[in-house]
């Protein structure tokens, strides 16, 4: 029989995890910087088709559109609500090429593939929980989630697609020093989300989960 977790186990890990965290004397607002690596998306296939006199359908051409990776540049703030848990606020900016490839015309053209260039603006708001009890000298493990709003513009502007995101993940932070003027540590911060994204430059509304990578550097105070 399986171990029951209840909200009184809950509530001591919680007291452990305070009590622990307490012992950082680290400041309360985060400011950073960095850049994020986000993993590539394939959308459904679609069919250019056209009905004959007849009421008959045929396929005119197969296109599949795939938003390629791409790295963005990301800047975040945070604020600590206890001693384990921080409410964050991130933006970035990349800018995604969107390949659209053409295939099996019924004139037989020649396979072809078009790019689109995408301008995308990520602003997303989280909470951090700092896993104390699982700190390993100055690396400090920390769970992480979130959602935002996804804003992307294709090449010249012209047309304005939104989504929205969503992640959950976990990573570390490893400070340099502890002070006790006005800033109160700096180091070096990374994590690994799965991140899940609607709509947007979709063609449908279903949710796609993509891998992203962090690397940053932040400072408290």
């Amino acid at each position: 029989m399986g171990r029951r977790v209840t909200p009184v186990m809950l509530a001591v890990w919680l007291l452990f995890e305070v009590a622990a965290a307490a012992q950082t004397g680290e400041g309360r607002v985060e400011v950073g910087g960095g850049v994020r690596w986000l993993g590539g998306t394939s959308y459904p296939r679609v069919s250019a088709t056209e009905t004959s006199l007849a009421n008959g359908r045929f396929t005119l051409f197969d296109s599949d559109t795939r938003l390629e990776p791409a790295t963005r540049v990301e800047a975040r703030v945070g604020a600590r609500l206890t001693s384990v848990l921080q409410m964050e606020g991130a933006f970035s900016y990349s800018r995604p090429e969107l390949q659209t490839r053409i295939t099996s015309d019924v004139e037989g053209i020649s396979d072809v593939t078009l790019t689109d260039r995408i301008t995308e603006y990520t602003f997303e708001g989280g909470i951090t929980a700092q896993l104390a009890r699982w700190s390993f000298g100055r690396l400090a493990p920390f769970a992480a989630g979130g959602l935002g709003y996804l804003r992307q513009l294709h090449d010249g502007h012209g047309l304005v697609e939104t989504g929205q995101t969503y992640y959950v993940g976990g990573g570390f932070r490893v400070p340099f020093s502890l002070r006790r003027g006005l800033v109160k540590a700096s180091g070096i911060r990374a994590d690994a989300r799965a991140q899940f994204s609607r709509n947007g430059v979709a063609l449908d509304e279903d949710t796609r989960i993509v891998p992203s990578l962090s690397a940053s550097f932040f400072v408290r105070f």
